[in-house]
């Protein structure tokens, strides 16, 4: 199967044209993560990213299998998604809020929206910045700063700001 080589993004593909072009073999969920993992290769001026998923090149390959096998999928199959580190997922990722002192922590299971994206079969990028502890930390904290992840920085405005706690896949979407 020939896919389309993106030089430049699918700027902003919305999530209903990814699906037809998912059926229609003309992108791969492979080619999406392929592309979005590019914006880690800014992210170290943009520090959107605390950890990259190391298991999302085989999640998306999983997706394109399962369009390959003819499967329709729903609206988010295939779609690479950034999550807050705040949200628990039972992998090898980390979920400390942005701070070391959960580092190593084990969850117990999968948060719901995780499990429930699993099963839809989209592909979790990795674990975004944040506030710490949600902004919670330190009331006097610049907005989108953690101990993990750094100060986060706006993309179009350095000196602008970058939110609070949700601030890294907030910058990873802006980066598009």
């Amino acid at each position: 199967m020939a896919t389309k080589t993106y030089s430049s993004p699918p700027n902003n593909v919305a999530l209903f044209s990814s699906l037809d072009a998912f059926n229609k073999s003309e992108l791969t969920s492979r080619d999406l993560v392929d592309y979005y993992l590019k914006i880690n290769g800014i992210d170290n001026k943009l520090q959107s990213f605390i950890e990259l998923n190391q298991d999302a090149d085989n999640q998306a390959d999983a997706a394109d299998q399962y369009f390959n096998a003819g499967h329709k999928g729903t609206i988010v199959s295939g779609i690479p998604f950034l999550l807050n580190d705040n949200i628990a997922t039972k992998d090898d990722l980390n979920t400390t809020s942005g701070s070391y002192a959960l580092l190593g922590s084990i969850v117990p299971l999968d948060a719901f929206v995780v499990q429930k994206l699993r099963d839809a079969k989209a592909v979790l990028l990795g674990k975004g910045s944040l506030s710490e502890w949600s902004g919670f930390r330190d009331l006097d904290a610049p907005p989108g700063w953690s101990a993990r992840g750094g100060q986060g920085k706006n993309p179009y405005n350095s000196r602008a700001p970058v939110g609070g706690s949700s601030s890294g896949p907030a910058i990873a979407v802006a980066a598009n």
